[in-house]
């Protein structure tokens, strides 16, 4: 069950519409829970001097009258989480909201405005996206990330930059690939992990001890991640072949909406989960552009987040025919969204599409195979912008969109 803070907050200048305003919170809170949204209420506010500041999680201020303007923005100028303004046509509501929303948004602050007829009839689907909008906002310009190793030398278009987000706050660390090596070297799999990975696989093609070294490279990339506090890593892979190791499982094990996993060290491919993740709240996954054609979108790599499978299979990484790969199925039909980003232009691509065949068995491609319905698709070709793109369950096209202009990018619709 999705959970969230409500403030309400009101002018002190009219006492008089203090039962109003009563009636309005319990009709706003009453119907959340309705909805399936446990709220935690943190009262109605009328000194700008007494509103909360300093908090935690999800937040959607409720304006119930103008005169609010100072009071939104010191609470949300403090607030570490996403934060959401509600609003009616009564009492001037919805005028304080969007001068209190253009003021934060000046400040680097995504602040977004829903609007509802009256306090009984939010739809709170659009409450939830538009304080996770927010939330990406936040956590995407303060992001650090780290590089492991040097870019894989084909990835001739994917530089190491964060563009935008460098200049919003973000940061980019080069970490040594020694690091992971070592780490790699020092720990054993864990066998109940390898057990589980084994068991809730539909096939698996690979000898239990390829699955323990490659789980053993998952704890190597989390220890990294941990240590350094990273949202999100991207490592030159294919160095580990030499190893008799590959990072597709790990990477598959570990990915998430805040642990961020890429691959051959593409650092916008990375920051295209990073941004997929951030409005999703679901991992993605980074996939090759294999082959497009009139709308449609053919991906496939050997990596796919297990978190966001219906269901796999283990079998070796392609290339290399070593260790072990992740073959993903996705249910026919679901809608995805796709995006690439170019930080060195500060430009996006995004789009949504249906999965219209995955697991296809193909063996001249990398393992997991997703075929795609994505009108479209052709740009990828008449005005490419790298190789990988990054893929997500559902459709957040617009969210993304919206998100990633606030932050500086030029973004366009397949």
């Amino acid at each position: 069950m999705p959970s969230l803070k409500l403030l309400a907050v009101a002018s002190p200048m009219d006492p008089g519409l203090a039962a109003s305003i009563q009636g309005a919170t319990f009709s706003l809170t009453s119907s959340a829970e309705s909805a399936g949204v446990q709220v935690e209420f943190l009262g109605l506010e009328r000194d700008a001097d007494r509103v909360p500041t300093g908090g935690r999680g999800d937040l959607a201020i409720a304006v119930m009258t103008g005169g609010t303007e100072a009071m939104i923005l010191r609470v949300a100028r403090s607030w570490e989480g996403g934060v959401a303004l509600l609003a009616t046509p009564n009492s001037n509501s919805l005028a304080a909201s969007v001068e209190a929303a253009a003021a934060l948004r000046s400040e680097g602050l995504f602040v977004g405005v829903v609007r509802a007829g009256s306090w009984a009839s939010f739809r709170w689907n659009e409450v939830l996206r538009a304080v996770r909008m927010s939330e990406a906002v936040r956590v995407l310009s303060r992001a650090k990330f780290g590089l492991i190793g040097e870019p894989s030398d084909w990835l001739v278009a994917s530089p190491p930059t964060l563009g935008p987000l460098e200049r919003l706050g973000a940061s980019l660390e080069r970490i040594d690939m020694d690091r992971l090596v070592e780490a790699y070297k020092r720990y054993e799999p864990d066998p109940k992990e390898v057990e589980e990975i084994i068991s809730r696989a539909r096939e698996s093609h690979v000898p239990r001890e390829e699955v323990e070294k490659a789980l053993r490279m998952k704890r190597a990339l989390e220890e990294v991640i941990e240590s350094g506090g990273y949202l999100g890593v991207t490592v030159r892979c294919f160095d580990l072949i030499g190893m008799g190791v590959t990072a597709c499982l790990g990477a598959a094990a570990l990915n998430d909406a805040r642990r961020i996993v890429g691959c051959e060290g593409d650092v916008p491919s990375m920051i295209s989960m990073a941004a997929l993740a951030a409005v999703s709240g679901r991992p993605a996954w980074m996939a090759n552009t294999t082959d497009v054609g009139r709308g449609s979108l053919l991906l496939s790599h050997c990596t796919f987040p297990l978190r966001l499978a219906e269901a796999y299979s283990l079998k070796t990484h392609f290339e290399s025919g070593l260790s072990v790969g992740v073959d993903a199925e996705l249910s026919t039909g679901e809608r995805v969204t796709v995006l690439r980003v170019d930080p060195r232009g500060a430009r996006a691509v995004v789009g949504a599409g249906s999965v219209m065949e995955s697991s296809m068995g193909r063996e001249t491609m990398c393992r997991t195979q997703v075929l795609l319905s994505l009108p479209g698709a052709e740009r990828l070709i008449r005005a490419p912008m790298g190789n990988h793109v990054a893929m997500t369950r559902g459709d957040f096209a617009d969210e993304v969109s919206d998100v990633l202009g606030f932050l500086g990018f030029t973004v366009s619709h397949l």
